[in-house]
């Protein structure tokens, strides 16, 4: 990324010198402008990239897993339906044979 930087520094010295100033300024004024950075963009992409696929992928087992997840409870039920009227089919059969509540033993 490009940058930019600048420094001002005062110093004071008792010695004038040749010139009789006592009193020195500097400014500096720095422009970093990269103009290869070694990869590094296209690193951060490909790693960028890397994780999105990965993200999908997870993504795409989650949603594999809960549908076999739901398809498994509807099947469940659909057995336990089953098995109850089942039931319910077998305790009317009993019924109808006097064999139910006891009535056999009348």
């Amino acid at each position: 990324m490009p940058s930019v930087s600048a420094i001002a520094r005062g110093n004071h010295d008792s010695n004038g010198g040749f010139s009789g100033n006592e009193t020195t300024y500097d400014l500096i004024l720095a422009i970093s402008v990269p103009l290869y950075d070694r990869g590094a963009r296209y690193t951060q992409r490909h790693e960028d990239e890397a994780r999105l696929q990965q993200s999908l992928a997870t993504l795409a087992s989650s949603r594999v897993q809960a549908k076999a997840a739901w398809q498994g409870a509807v099947e469940n039920l659909v057995a336990a339906q089953a098995r109850a009227n089942l039931d319910i089919r077998r305790a009317e059969v009993a019924a109808a044979e006097g064999r139910l509540y006891g009535d056999a033993a009348m």
